[in-house]
């Protein structure tokens, strides 16, 4: 009976040791879990593809406009492609391409010829455009061509100089038409 009961002391030593070495283990896997969770938040995930660093795959259009050519110009040509501009540049540019200033100040000329001038001109003569500086103006008949060239050309050109400015309208055209 004694050799059992120091069996099972010995047993029970041996329990208590490894029941002590599982908790070890325990603690040390949840540190190490804590560990791993820290780091996880930390770095981002290794990506799966890494793009090759250089200039792309060149496609069999460009590989044959090079060859054509002589000379490979695929760096050059992507290097002077057109990037994405604001909106604020572009429509700048092509309203100063479609001269919209301008259009609007022939329609303040239009607008201010009828109120600014007698009636009996601006019933005869009406401003056709203005292009450098000119103002050209058609007149209904040759009678009344006559009348404006020689009596009213200089109070018009005086009066819409005054309202627009000397650089806006330097000279009056008459004609029939």
């Amino acid at each position: 009976m004694a050799l059992w009961s120091s069996q099972t002391a010995a047993g029970a030593s041996n329990s208590a040791l490894v029941a002590d070495n599982r908790l070890k283990q325990d603690q040390e896997q949840v540190h190490d879990q804590e560990l791993d969770v820290t780091w996880r938040n930390i770095l981002p995930p290794f990506p799966k593809y890494i793009p090759p660093l250089g200039p792309g795959r060149r496609s069999p259009r460009q590989k044959v406009l090079a060859e054509w050519r002589g000379t490979d110009l695929a760096p050059l040509e992507i290097a002077q492609t057109v990037r994405a501009r604001a909106t604020g540049d572009v429509l700048s540019k092509v309203l100063s391409g479609l001269r919209m200033d301008q259009r609007r100040a022939e329609l303040e000329i239009v607008r201010v010829w009828n109120q600014l001038l007698d009636p009996n001109i601006v019933a005869h003569a009406q401003p056709a455009g203005l292009r450098k500086g000119t103002l050209f103006v058609n007149v209904d008949s040759n009678v009344w061509l006559s009348e404006i060239v020689r009596y009213r050309r200089k109070e018009i050109l005086e009066r819409l100089q005054h309202s627009f400015g000397r650089e806006l309208v330097k000279k009056i055209s008459f004609r029939v038409g």
